[in-house]
C-alpha cells in the first residue's frame, strides 16, 4: 500500500492504512497419515505470477500466514526423505484459506538374510533410473519412498543381494 501524506511543520498526521491482506493455513499429509514435527516440513511459498519470488519460508507439520491476495505456488518438502508436493493456490482479500498439499509414499523396511549378525552392513536404494535415493549403515533400515520402482542393494562382509520392489501410494 502506498499513499503520500502531505505534513506540515509542527503539524499531527493521523492516517489509517488499510492492507487487504488473507489468512492462509497450510497442513500436510504423509503417506496417509497428518505429517509429525519429525519428518521436518518445510514449507515454502513463492509468487505465481510476476516475479516469482519467494514470499514466505516456514518449517513444521502446520503453517500459517497472512498475504497480499494473489496466486502462490507452495511446497511443502520433507527434511528427512527426498519428498516433496507442490499445489497453487490463489487467495481473495479477506478470505481464510486452508488447503492440505499430500505428499505420496510408503514407508518401507529392510532386514539383512539370515544369519547376518555384522553390524557393518550396507544398504542402498537406486530408483529406476539407477540414481541412488537412499543409503544407510546397520542391520535394520527404514525409508520413506515416493511411488515407484526401486532396486535395493545390500552389502555386509562377502554376502551381496539385489532385490526389485515397488511403492505404491
Amino acid at each position: 500500500v502506498r499513499q503520500r501524506i502531505a505534513v506540515g511543520i509542527g503539524e499531527t498526521v493521523k492516517q489509517v492504512l488499510t492492507l487487504s491482506l488473507a489468512p492462509l493455513k497450510l497442513s500436510t499429509i504423509v503417506a496417509g497419515a497428518p505429517a509429525t514435527a519429525a519428518q521436518g516440513v518445510v514449507y515454502r511459498i513463492d509468487r505465481a505470477d510476476g516475479d516469482k519470488a519467494r514470499i514466505a519460508r516456514a518449517v513444521g507439520p502446520e503453517a500459517a500466514f497472512t498475504l497480499p491476495p494473489g496466486r502462490y505456488t507452495v511446497s511443502a518438502t520433507l527434511a528427512a526423505y527426498p519428498l516433496s508436493a507442490v499445489q497453487e493456490i490463489t487467495l481473495a482479500a479477506g478470505k481464510p484459506t486452508e488447503a492440505t498439499l499430500t505428499i505420496e509414499g510408503g514407508m518401507v523396511s529392510f532386514k539383512p538374510p539370515a544369519g547376518i549378525v555384522a553390524s557393518d552392513v550396507y544398504w542402498e536404494v537406486v530408483n529406476d533410473k539407477g540414481s541412488a535415493v537412499w543409503r544407510k549403515t546397520g542391520l535394520g533400515a527404514k525409508t520413506l519412498l515416493a511411488p515407484g520402482h526401486y532396486k535395493v542393494r545390500f552389502e555386509a562382509q562377502s554376502t551381496r543381494r539385489e532385490a526389485d520392489f515397488d511403492v505404491r501410494a
